[in-house]
């Protein structure tokens, strides 16, 4: 069997990936969550949020469950995808 070299790619490279196509979801970390309630004057408390980025990282929505989070992103014709 051949050997598969591994693609590296650098940061930009990776973030284009997908370009306007592919979105992730992940769970909001309570720093991040406490920086939108002071920013918008929302009472978040302790809820639990759900973001939704683009494929280069940058926030496009928040949802207070991951179901919600990805028909947000069906809604907008974007795919979901996994990531670790």
């Amino acid at each position: 069997m051949e050997e598969i070299s591994k693609l590296r790619l650098n940061e930009t490279e990776f973030a284009s990936l997908g370009g306007s196509h592919i979105a992730y979801v992940r769970q909001m970390t309570s720093e991040e969550t406490s920086e939108l309630a002071e920013a918008t004057g929302l009472p978040i408390g302790e809820a639990r949020l759900y973001a939704l980025h683009a494929a280069d990282g940058t926030r496009m929505a928040v949802a207070d469950s991951m179901e919600a989070a990805r028909a947000s992103a069906l809604e907008h014709d974007l795919e979901t995808v996994s990531v670790h």
